[in-house]
């Protein structure tokens, strides 16, 4: 975990950043270390995010083909739609299962010794959540309205990078494997990016490929 000078040094670059911070959701009982941010919307970026504090405590296992152009730290976000109820967050996993794929993929890295980075992608092999048909993330710089998010220098030593967590339907994620994350972006609608919503078109069938 962040020590007390370097949370305080994340939070302040998010609120530069992303946006001032509404609330942190921490976990009831501590099991992955990981907080979430709640950041309001700006001129900038105007919708709702997630942003997650202490993943960017692990040094990733990065191969060392990449360690020149990766940052080996990260933390992860999502961004919510304007309708999102994000007063329902803590109280329904309607509005709440980002935070558990949050926590989920923030716990990832270190529990499995690898490493993540825009234009990965994840296969859930199911629906994320009950409530959406979603099966897999896809994993993008982060990003706001004019530019990409820059790296945040927390110590000498930990430098953070930033990374958009998108979901994606299951024809989505198959297209993605077969050409590529940029091929994906280009065909989704700018409307329905880099915003969540709990649904949306699949562009990889009924209108879409």
């Amino acid at each position: 975990m962040y020590n007390n000078c370097e949370k305080k040094t994340i939070e302040k670059f998010i609120k530069k950043n992303f946006g001032k911070i509404k609330t942190i959701i921490k976990e009831a009982i501590e099991i992955t270390g990981i907080d979430i941010a709640l950041v309001f919307p700006t001129k900038d970026m105007p919708y709702y995010k997630l942003v997650t504090i202490g993943m960017g405590d692990y040094s990733m296992n990065l191969p060392d083909e990449n360690k020149e152009r990766i940052s080996d730290r990260t933390e992860l976000c999502f961004y919510l739609h304007e309708s999102w109820k994000v007063d329902e967050i803590a109280k329904t996993m309607k509005y709440g299962w980002p935070v558990e794929v949050l926590k989920k993929l923030a716990s990832y890295p270190k529990n499995t010794n690898t490493w993540i980075a825009h234009g990965h992608s994840f296969n859930n092999n199911s629906r994320l959540c009950d409530f959406v048909n979603y099966t897999g993330i896809l994993i993008l710089s982060a990003i706001s309205s004019s530019s990409f998010i820059p790296k945040c220098k927390i110590s000498d030593k930990k430098e953070v990078g930033f990374l958009l967590c998108y979901p994606i339907y299951k024809e989505e994620l198959d297209f993605k494997n077969n050409n590529s994350a940029l091929d994906l972006i280009n065909i989704i609608d700018d409307s329905d990016f880099p915003v969540v919503k709990n649904e949306r078109l699949n562009y990889c069938v009924n209108g879409g490929l």
